[in-house]
């Protein structure tokens, strides 16, 4: 092992102090390492020490407080700047197993909350699967299929685009580029010098404007998640990460005044009758579980389909004058897709929430005699920097027949802390406000509103 001479300070940062003599002195008594030990890889813990997947699906009773949080080994910062992602591709399947170590003092004790296992006791049941076990379980309906495996190969084969890598790596703001920096792209990721290279990944965006809107994004939420790592704070995850994206999804080209964001800290499930009975030993009679949801994305609707739903509306008696389980802002909203957020310190189970508020959705359907038979429902969870998405639907057990609100996933979206995981999570949701533009959309007016389709 070299050693650094007493008063050479060029290897040191040209902003940091000079080493302090007793440093020195101890850095030139360090013994050599041999070379070859040097090559040897790190030694950790073999993977059976790590905790098991328990938690994920309903049948484990102890549910980890952590939730799902991603770890591994992260990069130097000049390959997240190249890369733009956290670590290797198999760090999101990784995050399902390995939750991240926390401090004693963040740790909550858990004792006398809610946990997403306890919640298969509920008038509806309902359950947590991951994706092949609620395949062998369950006929889950095509819709929950379709919706799923197509958010999970968006994910799959999400790149960051060329454009996107060129401003990350050189912090470049122009869309053109000149012959020099093509070539500099040729020697930096081995790809011909040709026109093609300037064209990027642009679905589902039409309009060049949009990526900019996506750009600006992307580095909102990074610095915004960076800032925020060690913040234990809902609020400031909320308004600075969540909100922004979801802004950026109502702004795209093709989205605009078809799909709006809502606050939904506010609103509770209405009427009370929505709401899944938990029972317990200490109440003889099953009690109402009411819980809250932070955000969503709804619908924007035509000047027909608002025709049609005030009509629709008008019959209902007053605690039922809304499209959804809950009457929020409008009661013409119909959400596509709601969001829970948690900080990393929180002791509560985002899923928990989640599954109340799909159990009361389908309740609704239920109460005004909607179909739910092809109905699938997307709905996601964050923690902290590390977004989640689930498919909810209604299934029933073949033993015995009772219909089960079934929460199947996840799928690992990315992490808003790195440029390629930010996009990712960009990309799927706006794959996910597409879904509801057509096949929500669609749903909406022929079952609920007796419509014909839009044309």
């Amino acid at each position: 092992m070299s050693t650094l001479p007493a008063g050479d300070v060029s290897r040191a940062s040209p902003h940091s102090r000079p080493p302090s003599p007793s440093i020195v002195k101890w850095l030139e008594n360090v013994p050599d390492v041999e070379e070859s030990k040097l090559q040897q890889p790190l030694q950790g813990p073999s993977p059976q020490n790590y905790p098991s997947n328990s938690g994920l699906c309903d049948e484990s009773v102890e549910i980890d407080p952590t939730w799902i949080v991603s770890t591994g080994t992260p990069l130097a910062d000049d390959e997240i700047q190249e890369q733009g992602f956290s670590s290797s591709p198999t760090d999101l399947d990784m995050s399902l197993s390995y939750p991240r170590s926390t401090s004693t003092s963040s740790q909550t004790t858990t004792q006398g909350l809610l946990t997403p296992a306890s919640l298969r006791v509920c008038q509806p049941s309902i359950r947590f699967f991951t994706y092949d076990d609620a395949k062998q379980e369950f006929s889950v309906p095509k819709a929950a299929v379709d919706l799923y495996e197509a958010m999970e190969h968006t994910r799959a084969e999400c790149k960051l685009p060329l454009e996107f890598k060129v401003r990350t790596s050189k912090a470049r703001s122009k869309y053109d580029q000149n012959i020099a920096n093509v070539i500099n792209i040729k020697d930096r990721y081995h790809q011909p010098v040709n026109s093609s290279q300037l064209v990027f990944d642009t679905e589902p965006y039409s309009e060049p404007k949009d990526l900019q809107l996506l750009w600006d994004t992307l580095k909102l939420v990074r610095q915004s998640a960076d800032r925020l790592r060690l913040s234990s704070s809902e609020n400031e995850l909320c308004n600075n990460v969540v909100r922004p994206t979801l802004l950026a999804m109502t702004r795209l080209e093709s989205m605009q005044d078809r799909i709006a964001e809502r606050d939904l800290r506010a609103c509770g499930i209405e009427p009370k009758s929505l709401c899944p009975l938990q029972a317990s030993r200490a109440t003889p009679h099953p009690k109402p579980l009411d819980r809250k949801i932070d955000f969503g994305l709804v619908l924007v609707l035509s000047r027909e389909e608002q025709s049609s739903v005030a009509q629709y509306l008008f019959g209902l008696p007053q605690e039922r004058q809304s499209l959804c389980q809950s009457k929020i802002i409008d009661g013409f909203d119909l959400p596509i897709l709601e969001l829970e957020i948690k900080p990393e310190a929180a002791a509560l189970d985002a899923r928990v929430q989640m599954g109340v508020w799909a159990a009361a959705w389908f309740a609704k359907c239920h109460q005004e005699g909607w179909s739910t038979a092809n109905l699938a429902r997307p709905m996601i969870g964050v923690r902290q920097d590390s977004w989640y998405l689930y498919v909810t639907f209604e299934a029933a057990t073949e033993a015995d027949g009772e219909s089960s609100v079934i929460v199947m996933g996840p799928i690992g979206m990315g992490r808003t802390l790195y440029d390629g995981e930010a996009y990712c999570v960009l990309k799927i949701m706006a794959q996910l406000c597409e879904w509801g533009e057509t096949t929500y959309r669609a749903w909406l007016r022929s079952v609920v509103l007796g419509l014909p389709p839009a044309t």
